[in-house]
Formats: structure tokens, sequence, C-alpha cells
């Protein structure tokens, strides 16, 4: 993940936010259950977008980490293997 200076990010206005999905899975199931629901009604409404850094072939792969390791991707980085 590399080292991250907090500092540096405050004096840019940057900030770097986690949250842990899986424990809240685990604890409480209902409220994830909810959540995934409505994303789901949000994307299928057309009112959720979803960002692609860029598609790429399985044969393409060392592109896709080479585009992902220079930092300049925004979106996900999609491969695709058929």
């Amino acid at each position: 993940m590399g080292i991250i200076i907090p500092a540096g990010l405050m004096m840019s206005s940057r900030s770097i936010l986690g949250v842990n999905m899986l424990k809240i899975a685990d604890h409480q199931p209902v409220i994830m259950q909810e959540a995934l629901n409505e994303i789901i009604k949000l994307y299928r409404n057309n009112e959720l977008k979803v960002h692609s850094g860029g598609v790429f072939h399985v044969n393409e792969i060392h592109e896709a980490h080479h585009l992902l390791e220079s930092g300049k991707s925004l979106g996900k980085i999609i491969v695709k293997w058929d």
C-alpha cells in the first residue's frame, strides 16, 4: 500500500476513507442487505453511474496493471476474460 503521510494529505485537502463492509455484514446483515438493495435500485434507475478507468482483454493485462501502477486511472480497471 505504500506509506501515507497524513500532513501531506491535509495540506492538499485530500483524505482517505475506508469502510470494512465485511464487519458490517457479519454484525448487522440486515443493514448490509438494505444498503445493497438501495445501490442496485439506484443503478437500475440510472441514478448511480459507474466510472470505468479502462477495459482490457486478458491478453492486455500487463497494460491494465501498468495503468493501475501509474496512478493515472480513474474508476475501476476492468479485465475481460472472454
